[in-house]
């Protein structure tokens, strides 16, 4: 629209078509910049929400072990003793330990004590439920 505006400047156009071409791009111009600002607003929004749940970035990804150990948990939606995640995965009880602890420092799991059983569980948290949501759900 700039362009035929410019055209037309050099075309003997009148004055009252000129103003009404101008009021008209001001118009879009003022449209797109509240547009503009409302998308601000809302990515804002965003951030701040991610940072409140401090989820990590793409560069901070869990190792894959910790990752099928977390969606075992969202996919269970129930406390899982470690044996009832390590096995599935196929690793061992000691390899389990370190990434229970690895997720657990992470606070992407709780810890939840089975009543019937006595056996330590885990259960995911909000942090590891966001995470899996974000990433592992694609």
């Amino acid at each position: 629209m700039i362009d035929k505006l410019i055209d037309d400047l050099g075309s003997g156009l009148n004055e009252s078509s000129i103003r009404n071409r101008l009021i008209a791009l001001r118009e879009q111009a003022e449209a797109l910049d509240s547009q503009l600002n409302v998308l601000q607003a809302r990515l804002d929004e965003l951030e701040a929400n991610a940072q409140k749940e401090n989820v990590p970035v793409d560069q901070d990804r869990l190792e894959e072990v910790q990752e099928k150990f977390l969606k075992a948990l969202f996919d269970y939606s129930a406390p899982l003793a470690l044996s009832m995640i390590a096995n599935p995965l196929g690793i061992s009880k000691g390899v389990s330990e370190y990434h229970r602890d690895v997720l657990f420092e992470k606070e992407m799991i709780w810890f939840a004590n089975r009543v019937r059983t006595g056996t330590d569980a885990y259960i995911l948290s909000p942090k590891g439920r966001a995470y899996v949501v974000k990433y592992l759900l694609r």
